[in-house]
């Protein structure tokens, strides 16, 4: 199966890859514009629900360029912290939406996280990172109980320490760590998956290989890129 993977598009539909052939394509957050100035607002509830109805709109009228530009490929999503529509499944069908749950496709387990690092509080999805390891936990816990270890993980943030730095201001590492730990067999009853399809850090894109050979994983951190990927 090819996957093409992108990531943080941000309202923007990119040419698709020229004489490639694909199967699907995974877009793992931030497909959709911002409403400019929402942030600066005192009020950030009504700020976000602003957004989302901008959104909202801006969706429904992109409707048909965004069917003619997936070339009638299923469609798989989550949804980032900079998106604040998160059901885009109204687009037509084989748009599938996996943000924060876990699905069977083509005979493999997919599970989504869209969940980031605290910024500053308004982008959705933010956490703090004590309720990061309870969510991933919840998760994997999920995974155990019904046999169902995912194949390939969605996440909107890279794993920490992975294709995940912020170089303004000296910020750093903002990946997330309960997906590294996972990745690295930390947590009992950790099994690798095959691939994690991630983006969120527009200046730290690329592709990373993690753990032996034999049984390597296949990082894809494709913020504002677009990556053709094989499984």
């Amino acid at each position: 199966m090819k996957i093409l993977h992108l990531s943080d598009t941000h309202g923007y539909f990119p040419p698709l890859l020229s004489g490639e052939e694909f199967d699907l394509i995974v877009h793992s957050g931030d497909f959709l514009p911002n409403l400019a100035g929402a942030r600066a607002s005192k009020f950030w509830d009504l700020a976000r629900q602003e957004s989302k109805d901008f959104q909202l709109e801006w969706l429904t009228e992109k409707k048909k360029e965004f069917n003619v530009w997936r070339q009638g490929k299923p469609f798989l999503y989550i949804a980032g912290n900079h998106d604040f529509l998160t059901d885009w499944t109204f687009l037509g069908s084989n748009v599938i939406d996996l943000t924060n749950q876990d699905m069977q496709y083509h005979g493999l387990n997919w599970s989504g996280f869209s969940f980031v690092s605290q910024i500053h509080g308004f982008w959705n999805f933010e956490k703090e990172e004590i309720e990061l390891e309870k969510l991933f936990s919840a998760r994997l816990q999920a995974w155990v109980e019904n046999n169902s270890f995912p194949d390939i993980i969605i996440s909107h943030a890279p794993p920490h320490g992975i294709l995940d730095i912020v170089l303004r201001d000296g910020v750093g590492s903002v990946g997330l760590w309960p997906l590294r730990k996972y990745l690295e067999g930390w947590y009992p009853n950790s099994r690798s998956p095959k691939l994690v399809l991630c983006g969120h850090i527009h200046e730290s894109h690329g592709i990373k290989f993690l753990g032996a050979e034999e049984n390597q994983i296949i990082i894809s951190q494709a913020a504002t890129q677009i990556h053709l990927l094989e499984i």
